[in-house]
């Protein structure tokens, strides 16, 4: 059967909700002013919709206002439980946002029995706006042990006079301190996944303006933050020069006839035609 490019995944079938993700948010959510939250989700949904314009034209702006990425977060936890909203879904940020408040719905009656639980989702939903991930991480550990049979509490914040652990577990006649610790999305991380967005950016447009399809396979050890963006475009279009496949690799080109072998390979392009 003939490939073809234009098809899309149908639709059908996506009038589902999911009561977790639902249930999450309307307690979370709770925990703001009314007035307050419809005014803030208001402007992240402005915000998006203005984004998906700049996206559409070629241009990657933020989706969403970073100093409110819970609202960001709602917003996208109820694309995907509220089949009304869905066409807004956009996949490659919720796929891992909708997982976390399914399960704070799923877990919502051991978490409810947390002593200073009310406070600590007030602090998220209002003082946590930059990093989202770190409170609903906080909630989950707590969740944990509770739905286990500990005695959960949230220790009261001191935020600047001194460094306190998150939670006290205890259980037949056990105490313990619970510090939460995760490994977030860094800094360096953003600035390479924005760069790979640039390098790919660059050869999305070449493939538009020459009308050709291209299946490229890049494998980098240098840092792409510090490639130009028109590295792969220059390999894509050393590649539209000739027929056949194309690689390239630090110090060496693999062609049909000759292949060198580099003492060192840091990048490796590969190229095919669709």
């Amino acid at each position: 059967m003939a490939r073809n490019v234009l098809w899309t995944a149908q639709r059908h079938g996506q009038d589902w909700d999911d009561p977790y993700v639902l249930t999450a948010l309307e307690w979370m959510t709770s925990f703001v002013a009314q007035a307050d939250w419809t005014r803030r989700i208001a402007q992240t949904e402005s915000f998006f919709e203005t984004a998906k314009a700049s996206w559409a034209s070629g241009v990657r702006v933020p989706l969403y206002d970073p100093a409110d990425g819970i609202a960001w977060y709602a917003h996208q936890a109820n694309t995907y439980g509220n089949h009304h909203f869905r066409s807004e879904l956009f996949e490659p940020e919720a796929y891992r946002i909708a997982p976390l408040f399914r399960r704070v719905g799923m877990v919502l009656d051991d978490l409810k029995k947390v002593g200073g639980v009310d406070e600590r989702v007030a602090r998220l939903m209002s003082d946590g706006r930059m990093q989202p991930d770190d409170g609903f991480y906080e909630l989950l550990v707590a969740a944990a042990y509770s739905r286990r049979g500990w005695d959960v509490s949230f220790v009261p914040e001191m935020p600047g006079l001194r460094k306190q652990q998150d939670l006290i577990v205890e259980k037949s006649g056990s105490s313990w301190a619970v510090e939460c610790k995760r490994a977030g999305r860094s800094e360096y991380a953003r600035k390479e996944r924005d760069a790979g967005h640039r390098l790919a950016d660059a050869v999305h447009a070449l493939s538009h303006r020459k009308n050709r399809s291209m299946q490229i396979m890049a494998v980098f050890e240098d840092e792409v933050a510090n490639l130009d963006p028109s590295y792969l475009e220059e390999k894509a279009l050393r590649f539209m020069r000739r027929p056949g496949s194309y690689s390239w690799s630090t110090g060496c080109h693999f062609g049909s006839r000759f292949r060198f072998k580099a003492p060192r390979i840091s990048n490796l392009i590969s190229i095919t035609e669709m």
